[in-house]
């Protein structure tokens, strides 16, 4: 296992931003963007093949071609850097194109490396967080540091603090054992509408939200333009992605089975004595929607019949969670 140092340029107290994909491609879009913004120049790179394989193999006239497997380049994980004129603080950019499943601490242990190798003082890292929010609101950014001592330093930007969440894969992990080495670390996660933790799409609103923040932490100044351009353009669509996901789960009819069921049409139904059968069918919808996502709209009417939502929401959008928080 390598890093492959194309330089060895003297950084002064540099930042180290981490980044690979995951919900609504919030991490990799935002280290893309500034890799860009900053016109960030390459660093180095860990070599492929200790880490990722071909996973599939192509059929041509029949036959299995492996010429054309050997071809199909694997996923790049890159370092950048950027030095700041504006900041004593420089800034190195890892982008990784996939992660490497089962090898996730190890990879990670290379990217310390190369932290440790330039002094790095401060790793950020960013992801999604499943919400339920429409695309139309202005996502909130959630934060995580790995101190108690950061929580104070993070109470001076627009951050949400939240307790008992979970960050899965690298976006996450990295700053695990960049606190066991003695590392501060930050996590800043963009809101997305739950309905986006299903779809292979980019959700750029939250991805600004973030860069907004991370900007501003980064010590660096970014033209938004196109950044800007990509959400007014996103827009229409997440319009009507929303507006189709409303549709489907509202088309979902549920009728009271008994007298308990009854009382919830009722306007003035009391959520402080919620009949145990009804908390026996939600258990029941919550193991159903777990197995077939599909199920999750009769859950949520369920949920607001009784008005539960509020109480269930964690574990609603967890069925919706894969990689983020």
């Amino acid at each position: 296992m390598s890093v492959n140092l194309f330089r060895r340029p003297r950084l002064r107290r540099p930042y180290m931003l981490a980044a690979w994909p995951g919900i609504g491609y919030v991490a990799t879009s935002v280290a893309l963007y500034i890799k860009e913004a900053l016109g960030a120049e390459e660093l180095a790179e860990i070599e492929p093949y200790e880490f990722f394989r071909p996973n599939s193999v192509l059929v041509k006239n029949n036959v299995i071609s492996v010429q054309e497997v050997a071809d199909n380049p694997l996923p790049q994980s890159k370092f950048y850097y950027w030095k700041n004129k504006y900041s004593e603080h420089d800034l190195i950019i890892f982008i990784g194109e996939a992660q490497p499943l089962g090898r996730e601490w190890e990879f990670a242990n290379l990217i310390m490396d190369v932290a440790k190798r330039f002094k790095v003082e401060r790793i950020f890292t960013s992801a999604a967080a499943v919400a339920s929010i429409s695309y139309s609101q202005q996502p909130a950014v959630w934060a995580a540091a790995t101190s108690s001592k950061l929580l104070n330093y993070l109470q001076h930007y627009d951050v949400v603090l939240r307790d008992k969440i979970k960050v899965d894969g690298l976006n996450g992990l990295l700053l695990g054992i960049a606190k066991n080495e003695g590392y501060d670390g930050i996590c800043l996660l963009g809101e997305v509408p739950f309905y986006i933790a299903q779809l292979e799409i980019e959700y750029p609103k939250s991805s600004r939200a973030v860069l907004e923040v991370l900007s501003k932490m980064l010590e660096i100044k970014v033209d938004m333009d196109n950044i800007n351009q990509l959400v007014e353009h996103a827009e229409s669509e997440m319009k009507e992605l929303e507006e189709e996901v409303i549709h489907k789960m509202n088309q979902i009819v549920i009728y009271p089975q008994n007298s308990e069921e009854e009382a919830a049409s009722r306007e003035d139904v009391s959520t402080e004595v919620i009949p145990p059968s009804v908390r026996e069918k939600i258990e029941q919808l919550f193991e159903q929607a777990a197995k077939d996502k599909s199920k999750a709209g009769q859950l949520k009417l369920e949920l607001d019949r009784w008005k539960l939502f509020d109480e269930y929401e964690d574990r609603f959008l967890n069925i919706f969670r894969k990689m983020g928080a």
